[in-house]
């Protein structure tokens, strides 16, 4: 089965006048073997993908817990935590694909911003209480929207005097 199609390309000279070339392609009816053995070679491609995205996603969770653990083994070092002030604080802060450190502001022994890595503050949608230097917060973004939870250890707390 034949068909002959017309393909109208419009073309611009140097913004002065419109030219349109006519051009006829035809279009050959693929073996049904052909198009099988290239939708089944399309979808090991897209298989492949997939696999090498899971181990990729695989590997920054493993790397992130590796980071959690270190920071709250290097923490319980400490023999005191201190009180949170009112202000800023630096904090340690963790989520299933974030390891870093983060600003904060506290008030009454609650987060009320949370600073991102682009400088974008996040509004805090809900949080717990501080206790121990550690806190679990849920924050949305303000210029995407988009909401998260995040763990945070107030590093600046934790000290050996007190």
């Amino acid at each position: 089965m034949k068909k002959i199609v017309i393909i109208s390309v419009l073309f611009v000279l140097k913004g002065l006048f419109p030219i349109q070339i006519f051009a006829q392609v035809e279009f050959f009816k693929l073996p049904y073997q052909e198009l099988k053995e290239a939708i089944q070679f399309k979808q090991q491609q897209h298989d492949k993908y997939l696999q090498e995205l899971r181990y990729q996603e695989l590997e920054e969770y493993r790397r992130v817990q590796k980071c959690k653990y270190e920071v709250i083994s290097y923490l319980n070092t400490f023999s005191y935590v201190k009180e949170p002030s009112n202000g800023g604080h630096n904090v340690y802060a963790f989520t299933d694909d974030l390891c870093d450190v983060r600003k904060v502001y506290v008030k009454d022994r609650k987060v009320v911003a949370y600073i991102c890595l682009d400088g974008v503050v996040a509004k805090v949608l809900f949080g717990q209480e501080i206790s121990n230097g550690y806190t679990r917060i849920k924050v949305r973004r303000m210029d995407d929207h988009n909401e998260f939870f995040v763990e945070l250890y107030f590093a600046d707390l934790f000290t050996n005097y007190e």
